[in-house]
């Protein structure tokens, strides 16, 4: 179990504002600010597209003035997920900073593409003596503990706990890609890289905000055999709504989580003609939760647009005693983002 973290504040205005990035359906881009009053308790960046990167400095880190973020978590080896991290993790990890990484990438880097392997030899290297300053490097699988801080007042008469934990990469079936790569034969492997997807499960006074990475079927099937999502607020729809994802739908509590506001960001696969999100798995979100946004109007509409960039803003007023009908939330639509 993770060691608790006791912070004393000032408990008033607790908010949670969510950006979902999205830039011309190649880059995906995830940030979750904690906010008590004006202060920036606690920040967490979810992937990055080199992309992303302008809109992310202009928009979020001058604004609130960030320095260093308390959570890097680079979700798996796909380059749509990673091209801006590594700039992310030199620039933006302070001694403090948690830097998460899928379990047992090793059995794949030669596997990965250049960017990956770029991204897995720098966290590695600091793990090394001396080398504290560059953050805290932990492995996330099923089930893993992150981190948890409570956030007590300073009479003692109020306190909101931040608890955040991963629900994948399975560990069985990331162990499977290793019995099937034939790197070392010579041969080309075909690797799901998205078997190595992190879904984060982040939980605030009894809140929860599910940022599910590129997680398929076949994962959400095993999270579902121990899990029940209930109480959730917001949802990032994993794998940019495609038909591979979409058993997450069947593991949602619905009378719980009816107010779900879920956003995707939008992909253009290489042939041109393959494009996320799918606008059935999109409207079967709609016809259960109603709230659903794209990052990329252009992809949903299929019509041409003057913005090459989407961002979804996200924000949520939570309550110390909280009530899932009593959480405010506000959406700020920016670029080409849209409402399905």
């Amino acid at each position: 179990m993770i060691k608790t973290n006791r912070k004393y504040v000032d408990i008033n205005n607790v908010k949670v504002e969510i950006y979902t990035i999205g830039r011309d359906a190649n880059g995906e881009s995830n940030i979750l600010l904690f906010m008590i009053g004006d202060k920036i308790e606690y920040s967490i960046v979810i992937d990055c597209c080199e992309n992303d990167l302008k809109i992310i400095k202009e928009k979020i880190i001058d604004k609130y003035k960030i320095e260093k973020f308390d959570m890097i978590c680079w979700t798996h080896p796909h380059i749509d997920h990673s091209k801006g991290i590594l700039r992310i993790l030199k620039e933006y990890c302070g001694e403090q900073t948690k830097v998460i990484l899928p379990s047992e990438l090793e059995i794949v880097y030669k596997c990965m593409n250049s960017e990956g392997r770029k991204i897995y030899d720098y966290v590695t290297k600091m793990t090394e003596k001396n080398k504290t300053d560059r953050g805290i490097y932990k492995n996330a699988s099923q089930n893993t503990e992150l981190e948890y801080i409570v956030y007590s007042q300073k009479n003692g008469l109020s306190e909101i706990e931040l608890k955040i934990d991963s629900l994948a990469p399975i560990p069985r079936r990331v162990l499977n890609m290793k019995n099937n790569c034939k790197h070392e034969l010579g041969q080309n492997c075909r690797h799901n890289f998205n078997e190595y997807s992190i879904a984060l499960i982040i939980e605030i006074n009894k809140c929860f905000f599910l940022f599910a990475g590129d997680i398929e079927n076949g994962a959400i099937q095993e999270i579902g055999k121990y899990v029940k999502l209930d109480n959730v607020l917001f949802s990032k729809i994993p794998h940019h709504g495609s038909e591979t994802s979409k058993e997450l739908l069947k593991i949602y509590d619905i009378e719980t989580c009816q107010s779900m506001i879920c956003t995707t960001t939008a992909l253009l696969k290489k042939n041109r003609f393959n494009v996320l999100p799918n606008n059935n798995v999109l409207q079967e979100y709609k016809n259960l939760f109603g709230n659903v946004f794209c990052t990329s109007a252009s992809y949903i509409n299929k019509k041409s647009s003057k913005n090459n960039y989407g961002i979804i803003n996200s924000e949520f007023e939570i309550p110390l005693n909280v009530k899932m009908n009593k959480v405010k939330s506000k959406i700020y639509l920016e670029g080409d983002s849209i409402q399905v």
